[in-house]
């Protein structure tokens, strides 16, 4: 590690088997359904009408109720 752990800290070992690389064509379809999320997304936020500043800080809400459970 290179410094004792703090109070907060935690240290996990985790042993992870490899996995083979997916084929090009499972990657393109995975992105291609990604753009479409994120198109949705974009649409969604459009009609909103919120500001990027209100999404923004909606998204950093949503992450930090996963996140923490707040």
């Amino acid at each position: 590690m290179g410094h004792p752990l703090r109070d907060d800290q935690q240290l996990y070992i985790v042993a992870l088997e490899a996995a083979d690389e997916p084929l090009a064509t499972e990657r393109q379809t995975a992105w291609k359904e990604l753009q479409a999320i994120i198109a949705d997304a974009h649409d969604a936020a459009r009609q909103s009408g919120a500001t990027a500043e209100e999404i923004e800080l909606m998204i950093d809400e949503a992450c930090d109720d996963v996140r923490y459970g707040n």
